[in-house]
């Protein structure tokens, strides 16, 4: 049975927010943080990482985040601070997300739901620097981010090497609130 790479849920962000993440890695990468930023596009907030999963389960994986999201309304996330954590290359940068009752919520949902993956403690975030070599919150932004926005949509993604980095390919897609369930979208 051949496995997928690493699965995970993750809201979608929404296109002002990811203006807003991305002004601010710019403005990280100003302050020479170095590392690696991750690309607008691929940033999200992961809600519940499942680990390697066969082949043979991402049809019922994506099912679950159908139902999920179908007795879900959209809901408002806050980006209210920065942190970082050690990695064995650097440093991690990321925006820091105020835990709600929906985003827990959500979260909670998904990790029951599916009944696989990491039990380590929700801490909702957004992964913006990889390997960063130092870190220096410039400040602009110490203590004053502050981001919000609607999610209103979830997905299923997978996490991939591509010429050696990591990047993130969605495999299935859905609406909160939408009784038409998800689509896949193309590979």
């Amino acid at each position: 049975m051949k496995n997928m790479g690493r699965l995970f849920y993750a809201a979608i962000l929404p296109a002002p927010v990811l203006q807003q993440l991305t002004a601010v890695q710019k403005q990280l990468q100003q302050n020479g943080v170095g590392g690696r930023l991750i690309p607008g596009d691929m940033l999200h907030l992961t809600l519940h990482f499942l680990g390697p999963v066969p082949d043979s389960r991402v049809h019922q994986l994506s099912a679950l985040l159908d139902t999920a999201a179908a007795h879900m309304k959209p809901f408002t996330v806050n980006i209210t601070g920065l942190g970082w954590f050690r990695q064995s290359k650097g440093r991690l940068i990321f925006a820091d997300a105020r835990v709600s009752p929906e985003l827990n919520a959500v979260a909670d949902t998904l990790k029951t739901s599916s009944g696989m993956g990491d039990l380590k403690p929700f801490r909702p975030h957004i992964t913006l620097v990889r390997g960063a070599v130092r870190v220096h919150v410039p400040s602009v932004l110490e203590g004053a981010l502050h981001i919000e926005g609607e999610i209103s949509r979830l997905a299923l993604y997978e996490s991939v090497i591509v010429q050696g980095r990591p990047a993130y390919r969605r495999i299935h897609t859905t609406e909160l609130n939408d009784s038409t369930g998800g689509h896949r979208e193309p590979p």
